[in-house]
């Protein structure tokens, strides 16, 4: 019996994660008008600067919030963190007062409860979410548990690094971003069981509260 109950834990589970993928990988847009803030969490180099960059300079996101965690920080040769995305942008003419930078987050669950707190003491109410395509639904879902436990929710768009090449090695990696998806898939199974990825049931009802469609 209790092996019946895990498989159908399993399987539910499998398929919440592929619906979850999906929704977040190929539907994202933007409201009418800019957010108030483009989230960006740092890994494959500058890889996902320039969407933000973009963003920003068409007045689709007001101010700029960078997470990351400094290299060796968190045992993995990452040579790109929050700070340097800061020095990167303004040598692009964005001022520094548009942009907020957190260096506590270290991984993606701590990226989004600093990120989170750092919206709440902003009063930040819209915000977008940048990173690579393959990485996009899990940073995205880890977003959600975050609300619940700084207990601020505010309403978070996707807007993956989408001028990247699916076929192409993103910066630190050692393959094409398609081949990264089932590794994602397997760490959003994984981390759904431990609560700290949304389930599916839990993004559909998030997304009908930021879009009041439902």
């Amino acid at each position: 019996m209790m092996r019946k109950q895990l498989s159908r834990k399993m399987i539910e589970t499998s398929e919440s994660a592929w619906m979850a993928i999906a929704m977040l990988t190929f539907f994202h847009r933007l409201p009418d008008g800019e957010v108030e803030a483009g989230i960006l969490t740092t890994d494959n180099g500058f890889d996902r600067a320039s969407k933000l960059l973009e963003l920003y300079k068409n007045s689709l996101a007001k101010k700029l919030y960078l997470t990351g965690a400094i290299a060796g920080m968190i045992g993995e040769d990452v040579d790109v963190h929050a700070e340097m995305v800061r020095a990167w942008l303004v040598e692009r003419s964005v001022p520094k007062a548009d942009i907020v930078v957190d260096m506590k987050g270290m991984h993606a669950n701590t990226q989004s409860l600093e990120i989170t707190k750092l919206l709440e003491r902003d009063g930040v109410k819209t915000a977008s979410l940048t990173v690579s395509p393959y990485f996009q639904p899990r940073q995205f879902l880890t977003f959600l548990p975050a609300m619940e436990k700084v207990g601020y929710k505010f309403k978070l768009y996707s807007q993956p690094a989408d001028d990247l090449n699916w076929f192409s090695i993103p910066h630190e990696m050692d393959c094409p971003m398609y081949e990264m998806i089932a590794a994602e898939f397997q760490r959003i199974q994984s981390y759904q069981i431990k609560g700290d990825v949304a389930t599916m049931e839990e993004l559909v009802r998030y997304l009908k509260w930021r879009d009041a469609t439902c």
